[in-house]
């Protein structure tokens, strides 16, 4: 029997004694401490207050008498449990979607779906996904940065670029890193862009500092790693204010010179919806191939592009967004999605990029469909730049063992 899960607690609701025995006895399998048992919502409810130990895990059955697994949810919410919470049934996906998709809605970490019959590694990787979950420090809302603390911030060269490794799939070697910036806030720390980048949106002038300071540093640092003999791609996050400079391309094949970075090396990654009905972008992006930057389309499936369109863009990879990655070996919608957008990448002559793998099942299933790198939790998060040489040898050793 595993240990590793001593610690845990886990509540399975369903309203078939069978179900809530097999599902039970794989928790315990997998080492789950304490495993409590529910037939329904209102039963659910009473355990959670009367338990002796706070639930980490709930398994909960959509299709029961009485309240029903959608129900529960809300119910849950209103008890604001902060469980890892998977949905069972044997009910359409599509059906199960939705009510994770209103769970996560109403505040509640939903961990996935399973569609029964059921398997326990499918019960392990949602036990992995809960704790890499719980590991991920909570962010700080937009709203507790101030434009002046972000203009200071900018003033005071208190934005720094975090780095994520890419891993390629093939040979599992390390072969870039994502640039993401982050703030350093004098009472929050460091403090990830989802808090201020909005607020540096709102002002052309602020967001192309903020931009052309991520890439000068990014850039800078791809060129430090190369002469030590670390040759990795750099990916960096454009925004569509920023981009808008017609000289932009010379500003940046400035600063791969300087730093001894070959424009090939350098991945300038854009939303499907920036450069959708634009000659000014498309002028931009169309100089950037011609001096041999590489283009990916960020977060795809999120926007709204057009197969002639992808047909038409001067791209050379697909950046598949983590919404169709992360939970995609549990659910057969989204594994249907994922293989076609891999497909369709390869097609067209892209590499393809996942990103958000939070869990070794989805990452192996990648490699099954032939995607061409990986990125994300699960194999390592963003790190300073300090971090990234360690990390490339540490891994570079765990694959000779």
């Amino acid at each position: 029997m595993l240990t590793t899960n001593a610690d845990l607690t886990a509540l399975v609701v369903d309203d078939s004694p069978s179900i809530r025995e097999l599902v039970s006895a794989m928790l315990e399998d997998l080492g789950v401490g304490r495993v409590m048992q529910a037939e329904d919502g209102v039963s659910a409810f009473q355990r959670i207050e009367q338990s002796e130990w706070p639930v980490d895990l709930l398994f909960c059955d959509l299709a029961m008498p009485g309240v029903d697994g959608v129900e529960t949810m809300r119910g849950l919410a209103t008890r604001r449990l902060e469980a890892g919470i998977v949905l069972l049934s044997g009910m359409d996906p599509k059906l199960m979607a939705t009510v994770a998709d209103m769970a996560e809605q109403l505040g509640l970490r939903v961990l996935g779906t399973i569609s029964k019959p059921f398997r326990q590694p499918q019960i392990a990787a949602m036990i992995e996904r809960f704790r890499r979950a719980r590991a991920i420090p909570s962010r700080r809302p937009a709203l507790m940065i101030t434009r002046e603390e972000l203009d200071e911030a900018l003033h005071s060269d208190r934005i720094d670029v975090y780095y994520q490794p890419k891993i390629r799939l093939s040979d599992r070697v390390v072969t870039g890193v994502e640039a993401l910036a982050r703030m350093h806030h004098p009472a929050y720390g460091v403090i990830e862009p989802d808090a201020f980048i909005p607020l540096a949106e709102e002002s052309p002038q602020r967001i192309t500092k903020l931009t052309l300071s991520v890439l000068e540093r990014a850039i800078s640092q791809a060129g430090i790693w190369h002469r030590s003999g670390l040759d990795l791609g750099m990916a960096i996050n454009m925004s569509t204010l920023a981009i808008r400079r017609l000289d932009l391309p010379d500003i940046v094949e400035e600063m791969a010179q300087r730093a001894g970075v070959a424009n090939d090396r350098i991945t300038l990654e854009l939303t499907e919806s920036q450069v959708m009905g634009s000659a000014e972008i498309l002028h931009i992006v169309s100089r950037f191939r011609l001096r041999g930057f590489k283009l990916s389309i960020d977060d795809y499936g999120t926007g709204h592009s057009s197969l002639k369109r992808l047909k038409r863009l001067p791209f050379t990879e697909l950046k598949i967004d983590r919404s169709f990655v992360n939970g995609a070996s549990s659910d057969e919608d989204m594994r249907s999605i994922l293989e076609t957008s891999v497909d369709l990448g390869r097609r067209l002559r892209m590499d393809v990029v996942a990103e958000g793998v939070e869990a070794w099942v989805d990452w192996h299933l990648l490699e099954d469909m032939g995607c061409d790198v990986a990125q994300g939790y699960v194999a390592a998060r963003p790190v300073p730049a300090t971090g990234i040489p360690l990390f490339a040898q540490r891994w570079a050793e765990h694959l000779r063992h």
